[in-house]
């Protein structure tokens, strides 16, 4: 019979915009790197058009991605934001699991209908 097990929080972050990925990195060397996506619709306001009717403008869906350090002996809070980028929304992302050009390299398809290639650069 398997041991009752649990979870405990050990930290919450908050993303601002829906999480809605996330990542650690699957290579050597950059296992504490956690990589999450966000996505976000904003309702755009009514314009007035020339004839004088309220016309809606598209809604436009934004997102970010967050880079996090994970540290082992830190007890309360073990994740650090080392990077935000703004951007369409994110609709998912993926780590290559091998080096490319001997960096990670991390693979986003974003709400633009587009996939961005990013890859890490030195980390302290």
């Amino acid at each position: 019979m398997a041991q009752l097990c649990r979870t405990q929080t050990i930290q919450v972050v908050d993303t601002e915009y829906s999480a809605d990925a996330v990542e650690w990195c699957p290579l050597n060397g950059w296992e504490n790197i956690l990589a999450a996506g966000t996505y976000q619709l904003k309702k755009s306001e009514a314009a007035v058009g020339e004839d004088g009717t309220e016309t809606d403008s598209p809604h436009t869906r934004v997102g970010r991605v967050y880079l996090y350090h994970f540290s082992h002996d830190q007890i309360f809070t073990p994740l650090t934001e080392i990077q935000r980028i703004e951007s369409a929304a994110v609709l998912d992302m993926k780590w290559c699991h091998v080096n490319l050009s001997e960096k990670p390299v991390l693979c986003i398809a974003s709400a633009k209908g587009s996939l961005e290639l990013h890859h890490l650069t030195g980390c302290e």
